[in-house]
């Protein structure tokens, strides 16, 4: 069985601490979020790789984990700033 790809560490200076994101959001708040996606797919992947399955990256389309990325930084951004709230409509629009 090959080895396992864990995904790079986040590097906190790898972010602008000048940068102005509105509603209160900070680059902390996107570090934690970020680092809760790696986490989750870190968590995805190695138990895939105990299966001897290839890793969530490599078996949905590009797209649709670009998808999976959007969907749990959109919700977990939140939980890490309490000046936003999940957009609950339907792609992001009301009916």
């Amino acid at each position: 069985m090959s080895q396992i790809n864990l995904p790079e560490p986040l590097e906190k200076d790898g972010f602008n601490p000048k940068a102005r994101i509105p509603f209160g959001v900070t680059t902390a708040h996107i570090h934690a979020a970020m680092q809760d996606f790696i986490d989750f797919a870190t968590a995805v992947d190695t138990q895939l790789y105990a299966k001897e399955m290839a890793s969530l990256e490599n078996t949905m389309m590009q797209a649709n984990f670009s998808s999976l990325v959007g969907e749990i930084m959109g919700a977990r951004i939140p939980k890490h700033c309490p000046t936003v709230v999940k957009n609950l409509y339907h792609n992001g629009h009301p009916v």
